[in-house]
């Protein structure tokens, strides 16, 4: 369970997210689902039937999403990948976990992003040691893409694309 935080601007991060790796991206938006319904039932000890089950609560993301303006900026990412999907897939609707816990989280989301910005951020990227968080997940994210293309899951031209965004995005 992780979040790839590709720019600490929520929409800039999907957007990075979404042209970088648009596997992981809309796989991003399932996990989302899963870390804020377990900060939710776990951290705040919300009780609703709708959220999913809690995943490992000692997951430090997990726990990183309890804080009210870590959840706020999950939730802001979880709305802008949800646009992303919407805008370049071929139904043009709501990925399903959107349509079923938005309102939800829409419900507890705190409001601050535009006065306050997260102050720790947790590094749960290949690069631990990297200081710098959004180089730590954009190095993370380029060697999932080279992955990809060893397997077969990607070809050489959207190796090429996604090599060529990144190297834009940093």
């Amino acid at each position: 369970m992780n979040i790839f935080i590709l720019d600490k601007n929520p929409k800039k991060c999907a957007k990075s997210l979404w042209y970088s790796s648009p596997l992981r991206a809309n796989k991003q938006i399932l996990e989302l689902a899963q870390i804020m319904s377990t900060a939710l039932s776990q951290g705040f000890k919300i009780k609703n039937k709708t959220l999913y089950k809690p995943i490992n609560s000692k997951n430090p993301i997990c726990t990183w999403a309890e804080h009210p303006e870590n959840f706020t900026w999950c939730y802001e990412l979880f709305k802008e990948l949800n646009s992303l999907f919407i805008e370049k897939s071929l139904k043009k609707k709501n990925h399903s976990s959107f349509e079923k816990l938005n309102p939800i989280f829409k419900k507890y989301r705190w409001i601050w992003y535009s006065q306050k910005p997260v102050k720790i951020w947790q590094n749960s990227s290949m690069f631990k040691t990297e200081e710098n968080i959004t180089k730590a997940y954009n190095k993370t994210i380029f060697e999932k893409i080279k992955n990809d293309l060893s397997e077969k899951i990607i070809s050489e031209n959207q190796f090429n694309k996604q090599k060529e965004y990144l190297s834009l995005a940093s």
